[in-house]
């Protein structure tokens, strides 16, 4: 998980398809500057973008999307890899994309502009304490986005928690 922490800092497209998972269940990132990005809002494919947008669009945090909007700007990108992280939980443990139920992107960028995010799935497992923290990692402010060492700690602490120890069992 560490390596987590350190590499948050760097990735530019935090998604479950660039998480390569080893032979002995270690993750290793991948796509450090390289972008993928949806075509058709449903398969992923290499490729350029636009010069509007850069990445993946149900991935990417709202003030990325929309520069100029209202909220305080993030003093770096690592809070864009923070929405990020958070859109890939929900990825991971829902086996659907971020926005699942919006068809386009142009559909996904109209409602980070109108302040959604995903709804809480329903009919998954997702505990309380994986969905505050997911819905935290989205903060429309991005300066009040956890950082990749309190994500780390509150995981840390989740885990040895009794409630966590017979979630996993």
């Amino acid at each position: 998980m560490f390596q987590v922490y350190r590499a948050l800092t760097a990735v530019d497209a935090l998604l479950q398809a660039n998480i390569l998972v080893a032979d002995d269940l270690r993750c290793c990132l991948a796509d450090f500057g390289l972008t993928l990005f949806i075509s058709d809002s449903r398969t992923l494919s290499n490729a350029t973008t636009s010069s509007m947008t850069k990445g993946t669009t149900r991935w990417m945090a709202p003030e990325f999307i929309i520069p100029n909007n209202s909220v305080t700007q993030a003093p770096s990108d690592t809070s864009r890899d923070i929405y990020a992280f958070g859109c890939t939980i929900l990825e991971i443990l829902t086996l659907r994309l971020p926005f699942h139920d919006k068809k386009t992107d142009p559909a996904v960028i109209y409602s980070l502009m109108v302040g959604e995010r995903p709804a809480r799935p329903q009919n998954v497992w997702y505990p309380d304490t994986i969905w505050n923290l997911t819905t935290r990692c989205w903060t429309q402010e991005a300066t009040a986005r956890p950082n990749a060492q309190s994500i780390y700690e509150y995981l840390q602490n989740t885990s040895t928690s009794p409630l966590s120890s017979a979630l996993l069992t």
